[in-house]
């Protein structure tokens, strides 16, 4: 027969007591004569299912075990659940990243500790932002820089309530000229200041997201030429108004190409184009071909014949020359010729019937 268990011996530290203490529950636990100031964090941990007959809320030391009664007591929560005892000091936050869905049951805005659970309330709670937006308080916190980037992208939707709040905040040192620029490009004009945004960090950000506000924003002086390229990719129908050949920076060559074939005469010069983009020069400015085409084959001859055979149809007379065979599966150019030049057959067919025969006869 089993010794019947003491109440020392269940609070020993030795673990492999403390696995068995819930199975053997009833033989030490008396809930007058239990150390629940020094001992409740054991009943919390080891006795899950003897919730019922151990917990008494005027008695548990709830410091110890608030935390716990969140992460593992979800479905005793009506039960345990005492705003008055509750500790609040160090587990505001984790109740609103754990019970966002029982918000009307354990807000209690006088308990509720915000530097402890601001961030959480924005992240896990904007729903309830009319519930628990205090000025008064949120201008005190400490991490208030912190909690501006919560604001911008957990709560768009307030953005009236918060932005007066916190526009006067906000400097040429901030990375929350991001968060703006992300989440209400369609604010722009209400947050916009030239003054204060914070250029060095976040001008990607502006090119990239605000373009439809490009003369609002757009200063010569601010924008750099490592970000000419961004202006290119961007910015294309303000062309005008920031193209400077000198003061692009033309490692991105190819980004004029791609997305300002419309302005090819402005911008192209052989000199400074990489002859590694051409073929984005085939697929992209072919209505340009007779400009470029010179430069194209002087670089790189008949490299890229499948390209523009796609993309160069009409021009097949400038770019075809009998010596573009070598190189290529036989078969697969004549079908892509039929397909895409066959106006011009009279002109490589007898490449390709040749090209047929020397290959048979090196069979042979």
């Amino acid at each position: 027969m089993k010794d019947k268990w003491s109440l020392k011996k269940a609070l020993s530290r030795d673990k492999r007591v403390l696995r068995h203490i819930g199975g053997r529950f009833d033989e030490w636990f008396n809930p007058k004569t239990f150390p629940y100031k020094t001992k409740s964090r054991v009943l919390a941990e080891y006795c899950h299912y003897r919730f019922d007959d151990w917990f008494i809320a005027s008695k548990v030391n709830w410091k110890e075990i608030s935390r716990l009664l969140i992460s593992d007591y979800s479905h005793y929560f009506d039960k345990w659940w005492t705003p008055s005892r509750f500790d609040w000091t160090n587990n505001s936050g984790t109740l609103c990243r754990v019970y966002p869905e029982k918000f009307d049951k354990w807000w209690t805005p006088k308990k509720f500790n915000y530097p402890n659970g601001i961030m959480e309330l924005a992240e896990h709670c904007p729903e309830h932002f009319h519930d628990w937006w205090d000025v008064e308080k949120i201008k005190k916190l400490r991490d208030f820089d912190w909690f501006m980037d919560n604001l911008m992208t957990q709560c768009p939707n307030h953005f009236n309530d918060w932005w007066p709040v916190i526009k006067d905040e906000l400097t040429p040192h901030h990375y929350e000229w991001d968060c703006l620029i992300e989440h209400h490009p369609q604010r722009f004009s209400e947050w916009w200041d030239a003054d204060k945004f914070n250029w060095d960090d976040c001008l990607s950000e502006l090119i990239n997201s605000c373009s439809g506000d490009f003369d609002k924003w757009y200063d010569k002086e601010k924008v750099t030429i490592l970000h000419t390229w961004r202006l290119a990719r961007c910015c294309s129908s303000h062309f005008d108004k920031w193209w400077d050949s000198e003061n692009y920076d033309w490692d991105y060559c190819e980004v004029l190409a791609q997305y300002c074939p419309m302005h090819f005469d402005k911008w192209w010069d052989p000199n400074k184009f990489d002859s590694q983009y051409i073929h984005i020069l085939i697929t992209k400015c072919s209505d340009k071909f007779k400009t470029w085409w010179p430069f194209v084959f002087e670089k790189v001859g008949f490299k890229y014949t499948n390209l523009l055979s796609d993309h160069c149809p009409k021009y097949f007379p400038d770019w075809y020359k009998s010596g573009i065979w070598e190189g290529y599966d036989a078969e697969g150019l004549q079908c892509l010729f039929e397909k895409n030049n066959s106006e011009f057959k009279d002109l490589w067919v007898s490449d390709a019937i040749l090209t047929k025969l020397d290959r048979e006869d090196g069979c042979g």
